[in-house]
């Protein structure tokens, strides 16, 4: 058996080699709709140092799909935010900040009014027109507060001081007078907190309007359930035969990151695909470093038909290999090809040619799609309406699963210049 554990791919052909090594191991396996797909035995980890997987198990909950949906901040007439830092550090902060920026302008024809509720001054919070300081644990209290307020039941206690609870009810008042224009986002991976903040927005008509499901964000993507599975399993010299990493360093970042990587001389082979001797490739048996980002060719799938070309621009400064060629060569689907290797470039463009070019329209031969689709960089493809329906269910018995509060409590948040470093 094999672990192939990566931060997220949005790459498109990053994600079609990975079929192909695990075909040329364990021969040609076939997914739903026909496609190829991994076979069992080759276990791709997704893993992420800052996880948004809370958000991902909370649609999977609420709306039978594990995705993030995507956030439109010009829409919303009213903004609340519970912990998330949404110009700063939160998703796709770049785009939320510019989006929330266009509704602050006092010569447009309306400004949003935005609620923060935190627990450390942030970006974000300094912004608020409303802003009032919570413990981590009083999250969900101020969700439950909230739908109560808006005639919703949850279950979960909403005590709240009266400083955050006198701006919880402007919060309201904003609320009900902007409905479906309304927009409530929350940081806390916890699932629980989640599902209270998708009911919310639930309630106030957001869906379809300030949130929407089909231009879905494709990053973000940590499994931690199946990384610390995987993390455990190797610690008790039960893990597979081999591992393989890619873009990530569990033996510095993972709770328990120093068993980890001192159980890793148990696995039979370890290869790291680092550019650098991190703390993990330093306890692999092999190190196949990738490319820097600005020598490599790639594609990307940031959000459901949003697609990215990378081209390099600079040749390769040492003895590097793209982490693409690299797959393809253990999978003998190509050779080395050097510092001036085609292999990535090759690959790519057949891809396109397969998948990308049959999509459109507006260009009648490959050549010409696939050579403005380099100088623009980027592309798009048509995405099909999604209607998902919320279920109610999802909302009982969350007292239980929320966090736990206490005198002492401690906040970890990302630095807006180093997000996390």
């Amino acid at each position: 058996k094999v672990a192939f554990v990566s931060n997220t791919i949005i790459s498109p052909s990053l994600q079609t080699a990975l079929v192909d090594l695990s075909a040329a191991m364990y021969g040609p396996t076939v997914g739903e709709g026909g496609m190829p797909t991994l076979h069992a035995n080759f276990n791709h980890v997704q893993y992420d140092a800052i996880s948004y997987n809370g958000i991902r198990q909370a649609n999977l909950a609420t709306f039978g799909k594990a995705m993030i949906p995507d956030y439109d901040f010009s829409k919303a007439k009213t903004v609340v935010s519970i912990g998330a830092d949404f110009m700063g550090s939160w998703l796709l902060s770049n785009q939320y900040a510019a989006d929330f920026a266009t509704r602050r302008a006092p010569e447009a024809d309306w400004m949003s009014r935005h609620f923060q509720f935190e627990s450390v001054m942030s970006i974000t919070g300094s912004n608020a027109d409303y802003r009032a300081m919570i413990k981590p644990s009083k999250q969900a209290a101020v969700l439950s507060y909230i739908l109560g307020k808006l005639g919703a039941s949850t279950g979960v206690a909403a005590n709240l001081s009266k400083d955050v609870q006198k701006i919880a009810d402007e919060a309201v008042k904003s609320l009900k007078a902007s409905k479906g224009e309304s927009l409530v986002v929350t940081g806390s991976n916890n699932i629980a907190v989640q599902i209270l903040t998708n009911k919310l927005n639930n309630v106030l008509g957001a869906y379809g309007k300030t949130i929407t499901f089909e231009n879905e964000v494709m990053m973000f993507q940590s499994e931690d359930a199946k990384m610390q599975k995987l993390a455990a399993d190797v610690i008790a010299k039960k893990g597979p035969d081999a591992i393989l990493f890619l873009g990530v360093n569990p033996a510095y970042n993972l709770p328990n990151g120093k068993a980890f990587a001192a159980a890793l001389e148990s696995v039979k082979l370890t290869v790291s695909l680092s550019p650098y001797a991190d703390e993990t490739a330093t306890m692999c048996h092999y190190i196949a470093p990738d490319h820097h980002a600005l020598e490599a060719w790639a594609d990307f799938n940031a959000k459901a038909g949003h697609y990215g070309i990378a081209q390099p621009t600079i040749r390769p400064l040492h003895n590097t290999a793209s982490a693409l060629e690299s797959l393809l060569v253990w999978a003998g689907k190509a050779n080395r090809g050097g510092k001036d290797s085609r292999v990535a470039f090759d690959y790519i463009s057949k891809n396109w040619e397969l998948y990308g070019f049959p999509t459109q329209t507006k260009y009648t031969d490959f050549h010409t799609y696939w050579g403005m689709a380099v100088h623009n960089s980027a592309t798009s493809m048509a995405v099909p309406a999604v209607t998902l329906t919320f279920n109610e269910g999802a909302v009982s018995g969350l007292s239980s699963k929320l966090p736990k509060g206490g005198g002492l409590e401690v906040v970890l948040y990302q630095k807006a210049g180093i997000k996390n470093g």
